[in-house]
């Protein structure tokens, strides 16, 4: 049987990522009409970006695809806790490592639900000033000067570059999380005649962290070579959160009941014995 709360965020995150994806696609087909020109978005020019404006995805959308991104986040917590809490043996184990994780955890979900909110109401003002208000004519009338346009392309970047650095925090966050969750099992493997959770169940939590730091580089080296780190950076992505995540997620759904039952016996039974959990996935 799997851990209900892990059927969950494994759901969330799958119809996360394929919101994401219907997403990409719709952008490509909308983008295909306006040739993607690097240097005339770098020279603000207003025809261009008018263009572009106009070929958008629709801010419903965008706003979808960022409602599924914050439930997914916000449902990846409650496994996460559940792991800390019996890794922890009710907080009589490496609680300041427990601690962190979870505190951690909050703040990279807070993170990602604060951002997937700015970016909901950034999406529909920025429809709103380019459908309703005048950005073609600023200095004379009729002059078609397109400094509206300018401000307004500024504006997207500027959220854009924002919220960049709060999907980096995130992944940085996953590293911090998967590691110590990856030493603290080992250290059970080490002390414990059984695991509460299997040890390469915590070895493909691990990988998911590295690369969640490579992602994190990645995001911050776009600055660098944008369409260079960019390709890397969704490579990574379709890696952790097509394979890797749910994979992790899964395991940790078959392992939770197991892991629970055992940590309540234990606790109702003594509270000197060691936890004794026999791992259900290894």
């Amino acid at each position: 049987m799997l851990d209900v709360t892990c059927i969950i965020a494994l759901a969330l995150v799958l119809i996360s990522e394929i919101f994401g994806v219907i997403t990409m696609i719709e952008a490509y087909s909308h983008y295909k009409s306006v040739s993607f020109d690097f240097k005339q978005m770098l020279a603000l020019d207003p025809s261009y970006i008018e263009a572009r404006f106009q070929n958008e995805l629709s801010p419903t959308v965008k706003i979808v695809t960022a409602c599924a991104s914050a439930l997914a986040a916000a449902g990846f917590l409650i496994p996460m806790f559940q792991v800390s809490w019996i890794l922890s043996h009710g907080g009589k184990r490496h609680l300041t490592v427990h601690i962190f994780i979870c505190v951690i955890a909050c703040a990279g979900g807070m993170c990602e639900l604060i951002a997937n909110f700015m970016l909901m109401g950034a999406h529909t003002t920025l429809a709103w000033l380019r459908n309703e208000f005048n950005l073609s004519d600023w200095n004379e009338t009729d002059s078609n000067d397109g400094i509206g346009w300018r401000v307004i392309e500024v504006v997207r970047l500027a959220i854009e570059g924002m919220t960049m650095w709060i999907n980096a925090f995130e992944w940085i966050s996953v590293f911090f999380i998967m590691t110590m969750i990856f030493f603290t099992t080992n250290y059970e493997r080490k002390h414990d005649a059984n695991l509460a959770f299997g040890y390469k169940w915590s070895v493909l939590g691990l990988a998911i962290g590295i690369l969640g730091l490579f992602e994190f580089i990645a995001e911050l080296l776009r600055f660098v070579s944008w369409r260079t780190f960019s390709t890397f950076t969704i490579i990574i992505r379709i890696i952790n959160m097509w394979v890797l995540v749910p994979t992790w997620l899964y395991v940790l759904g078959k392992q939770l009941p197991v892991a629970k039952l055992s940590f309540e016996h234990w606790k109702a039974t003594t509270e000197l014995k060691p936890l004794n959990v026999p791992s259900a996935v290894d």
